[in-house]
This record gives C-alpha cells, sequence and structure tokens, in this order.
C-alpha cells in the first residue's frame, strides 16, 4: 500500500467527523428551526408601524410649517398696513396729497373805514385784518380737530408759515390780499365750537360788531382742498473768510 492511499485513510474519516459537529452546531443554533424560511411576520409590522409615523410626523410638520407660512404673511400684511396707515396720514398732514370731506369755511376781510377816519380811540390798523386775526382761526381749527385747511385755496401744512407784509398775507412764497377764505375738512360741531370757544377769535368778533370787520362762517358738504405747493428751498449765508493783504 503506497504512502498516497495510507493518507486517504485518515482523511476521509475526519472530514465525516467535522461534518457531523457542523450539523450539530447548525441545528443547536436554530433550536430546530429553519434560519432562512422562519415567521417574521412581528419584523414587518414594525417596519408598517414606523412607515407610518413618519407618514404622520411628515404630514404634521406639513401643516404647522403651512400655519407658520399664513402667520408670518399676516403678520406682515399688517405691518405693511400699518405703515401705509401712517405714510398717508404724514401725507395728509403735510398737505402732499389732495383731500375732499365735509367741514367749513370761515371768511375774513378788512372793515370799510368810515369817511371821517377811524373812530376815537381807534387807528386804521384796527380796520385791517392781521397776521394774528389769520393765525388764530387757523390755530382754533386745528384744535378743533380739522384733518386739513386751506387759505384762499393755498393749502397750510405743518411746513407753512403765516407773514403779513403790509396788508397782505405771504404764504408759501406768494402774496395774497383779503378777503381770507379759510377752508377745513372736519367735524363740522367740533369746528364751530373751537372757533366760537378759542379767545383770538371771540376778539375778532367783538371788532367785527363794532367796527364792521367782515366774518362770515358757513358748514360745507364738500370741501376739496388741493396738494400743498411745494415749499421753497432754504439756503444759508455763511461769513465769507478774507485774506489780509
Amino acid at each position: 500500500m503506497s504512502a498516497k492511499t495510507n493518507n486517504w485513510r485518515w482523511i476521509s474519516p475526519l472530514a465525516f467527523g467535522l461534518a457531523g459537529i457542523l450539523f450539530v452546531a447548525s441545528a443547536h443554533t436554530s433550536h430546530g428551526r429553519d434560519l432562512r424560511g422562519g415567521d417574521h411576520g412581528d419584523l414587518v409590522a414594525l417596519i408598517h408601524s414606523q412607515q407610518s409615523q413618519a407618514s404622520h410626523l411628515t404630514a404634521d410638520v406639513l401643516k404647522l410649517s403651512r400655519q407658520t407660512q399664513h402667520l408670518t404673511r399676516i403678520q406682515i400684511d399688517a405691518t405693511l398696513a400699518a405703515q401705509e396707515r401712517l405714510a398717508s396720514a404724514q401725507s395728509i398732514d403735510a398737505g402732499e396729497i389732495a383731500l375732499t370731506g365735509p367741514g367749513a369755511e370761515i371768511v375774513l376781510d378788512d372793515a370799510v373805514l368810515p369817511l371821517g377816519g377811524p373812530l376815537s380811540g381807534l387807528t386804521i390798523d384796527d380796520y385791517v385784518v392781521h397776521q394774528q386775526d389769520v393765525q388764530g382761526v387757523v390755530n382754533a381749527l386745528w384744535a378743533g380737530g380739522a384733518e386739513a385747511m386751506s387759505i384762499n385755496n393755498q393749502r397750510i401744512s405743518a411746513l407753512t408759515a403765516i407773514r403779513c407784509v403790509g396788508n397782505t398775507l405771504l404764504l408759501a412764497g406768494r402774496v395774497y390780499s383779503p378777503p381770507y377764505r379759510i377752508r377745513a375738512i372736519g367735524n363740522q360741531v367740533r369746528l364751530r365750537t373751537a372757533l366760537l370757544t378759542d379767545p383770538n377769535v371771540i376778539l375778532y368778533l367783538q371788532y367785527s360788531k363794532a367796527i364792521g370787520l367782515r366774518w362770515s362762517y358757513q358748514t360745507l358738504a364738500a370741501i376739496t382742498l388741493p396738494a400743498a405747493i411745494a415749499p421753497l428751498t432754504i439756503t444759508y449765508a455763511s461769513l465769507a473768510t478774507i485774506q489780509p493783504h
């Protein structure tokens, strides 16, 4: 018998022994069950449950995202609306836009000077409408809640200064002569009450009765006031530096 044949005699029993050991180990691991064909129903159910939960969470996230976008849009719209209201109010106060509404019209005019001259104790100036008379009416109307105002169809704004030049009125670089027609948009009852309780207006009315300074008041259902004329450009002067010779 050759050495090669002798080797196979030992290898065969060893191979069969190893196969037996592997068979026993596999049976022990599977506890008698098929490792490939077992029941995985619990694992599949768990996967489906997790997928369903993930779908619900995704839907919740989308819902919350839409709600956030909606609330943000509402907040932005409210902020823009507030800014627009503020800008509109400022434009009205500055007289930048024409305005129409109910209100009142007051007319002031000089009195007729008697043929013999001013009455005793009076001067010619007492028969003339002055800056403080116009300013008194304007201030009273603002105090009465006037939303907008004009004098002789010239819009009065926060930038308008009322100045007298002799017996004329200077407004935004333009000169106006009496009669002075003052129009104001606002609550008519409040405007009239403010006028009749203002000390400067009361004094003017006293002179009106005494020497004939003209005063008229009427309510108007609709007054249209133009936009204000742009104010004149203000420049400043400065001292020039003179170099010595």
